[in-house]
Order: C-alpha cells, then structure tokens, then sequence
C-alpha cells in the first residue's frame, strides 16, 4: 500500500465509521486517504463503498438497540435509495470522474450553515411535518442518493439535513432510521462496482474492519450524549465539509 500500512488504514476506517454513524460525512476522510494511497478517484469511491458495508451493519445493530429507528419511513426511504444508487453508481461507471461535483456540493452545504443556526430545535426535538412536505423531502433525498452513487464525500451530510428539515424527526433519528437506506444504497451501488471491477478489496476489507468499530462507537456515543450535543457536532462537520470540498 503506497503511503500507508494496514495499521493507518484501519485506523481511518475507524474514524470515518464513528464520523458517518453519527453527522454522516465518514466519506470525506476515506476517499481522500484512499487517494492518497495512490487509488483511482472511482475504485476509491467503490472500494470506500464496500468497507461501508461493515459501518452500516453495526451502526444498524447499535441504533435498532437503543430505539433510534424510525420504521415507519424506512421503506420509502429504502425504494428511493436503491433506485437513485444505481442511476448514480451507473453514471459513475460511464464517466469514472467524480471530481467536478466537488464544488456543487460544496456550495450546497454553504448554503445549509445559515440554516442550522436559524433552526435552533432543527435535529434537536422531533416536530409534526405535512404529506407535501415529506414529498418534497422524498424527492431530494432520492436526488441526495443518486449523487452518492457517483460522488460519496459530503452526500451523508446533505442526506441528515434533509430527514431532520423534512420529516421532522431528530438528528440521532435521522442517524439510526438512515441506516438501512444505507444499506441499501450501500449493496445496489456495490453490486455494479463490483462487476465492472473497481473495488479494491485487499485495502477494503480492512477498511471494512475499521468501519466496523468506528460505527458502533460512533452510535453509541450519539445515542449516550444525545441529540443536542450530536446536533452542534453536525454544525461542525457542515462547515468543515464545505471548506474541504471548495478548497
């Protein structure tokens, strides 16, 4: 591995699981660093998909634990996920250049900084929310899904502030019922990856392993200091991804 040993690549799968478990964004750690080893941008997109295989299942397993999984949005959720990952993955395949959605995400979450500020209860207590509201939110969130087929960093992020704005529920909500979403996009996306060979898996599966630790200490934490403090980590994460991302 160029630039790095199993040893760091475990550690960043750590990280990034316990990031992406909690305010999502796990992606803007391990693709770089997948790039940094000397990967191709698409198979270190594909290859940061599968090893997220191992975050989602123990994420999945902390959160169903402890309550935070809102089923009743899960199935619709599930549908917009599979669909939007394999118009996303497939663009992915055809084109193998994800760089210049950067910026475009970038100046997506600009423009959400205002609005975390603004909505102070935003993530923090669960709020009643319309039919034409939960549409809306649908709609952009199966947008969000098919941007993360093709470009993963700073999706996770968008996809929180969506449910949280849209479907009322709170931030560690949002965390735990997007998990199986996840999943889904996670195994649909991975499927076509996989047959067009972009998936590293000797540096995945390590990679894997890490995501694994990091997304049930990850949850755990969120689920321990609750949805306040998980809240003001989420500003954090925002603002943080913007810069990444335009600069």
């Amino acid at each position: 591995m160029e630039g790095g040993g199993p040893a760091a690549v475990f550690v960043v799968g750590v990280a990034t699981g316990a990031l992406g478990a909690t305010v999502g964004g796990g992606s803007m750690l391990s693709v770089p660093f997948l790039i940094f080893l000397g990967l191709p941008p698409a198979i270190a997109i594909a290859t940061d998909r599968f090893a997220g295989l191992g975050a989602g299942l123990s994420g999945l397993y902390r959160y169903w634990v402890g309550g935070k999984i809102t089923w009743q949005y899960v199935p619709l959720l599930a549908a917009a996920s599979l669909v939007g990952s394999l118009v996303g993955a497939q663009a992915l395949i055809s084109s193998s250049d994800a760089e210049h959605l950067r910026t475009g995400v970038g100046v997506l979450l600009v423009l959400l900084v205002p609005l975390l500020f603004v909505g102070r209860n935003l993530g923090v207590s669960a709020s009643a929310t319309s039919t034409l509201r939960r549409s809306v939110g649908l709609c952009l969130y199966f947008a969000i899904q098919a941007l993360a087929g093709f470009f993963g960093p700073g999706t996770g992020v968008l996809v929180f502030y969506v449910l949280m704005a849209f479907f009322g529920i709170t931030i560690t909500q949002v965390a735990g019922t997007q998990m199986v979403p996840f999943l889904v996009l996670t195994l649909s996306s991975l499927a076509l990856f996989a047959n067009a060979n972009l998936v590293d898996y000797r540096i995945g599966l390590i990679l894997m392993a890490g995501t694994a630790v990091g997304a049930y200490l990850g949850a755990h934490f969120a689920i321990e200091r609750g949805d306040r403090w998980v809240r003001r980590l989420f500003a954090v994460i925002v603002v943080i991804s913007a810069i990444r991302l335009l600069y």
